[in-house]
């Protein structure tokens, strides 16, 4: 007798189990069951670092793409700016790409950059 059944999606898009592997068996159609015991498995949504988003033309124009992930935008943020010696001790120092992205600042703080670069990530593609 079964006291508790887990399922784990396996081919599930943007999904991953979280179960102990005790004798899975395989069923089809890229579903699996497991008996786990005394513990159930659950279904997690995929962590939003992995999501890629649209961005906008004024982050197209720095980036260089128009599609990224969050970390992937930032990164290429600070990369434009150490690239074209903008980047200082505090932050960045503004050129007339960056002034479209941060709100027509002459400068930003470390900690201000990813608040104006959330601005310009506008839709989930992936």
């Amino acid at each position: 007798m079964f006291s508790r059944v887990g399922v784990a999606l396996r081919h599930g898009r943007g999904l991953q189990s979280t179960s102990t592997s005790r004798g899975f068996v395989s069923v089809g159609n890229g579903f699996q069951i497991n008996r786990l015991g005394r513990t159930f498995s659950t279904l997690k949504k995929a962590h939003p670092s992995t999501y890629v988003y649209k961005v906008s033309p004024e982050m197209v124009s720095v980036i260089g793409t128009d599609t990224a992930k969050r970390g992937e935008v930032l990164k290429l943020i600070w990369e434009y700016a150490k690239n074209n010696n903008l980047k200082s001790s505090e932050g960045i120092t503004c050129d007339a790409k960056l002034k479209s992205i941060f709100d027509n600042k002459a400068s930003v703080k470390r900690t201000e950059v990813m608040k104006f670069m959330s601005k310009h990530i506008l839709e989930r593609v992936a």
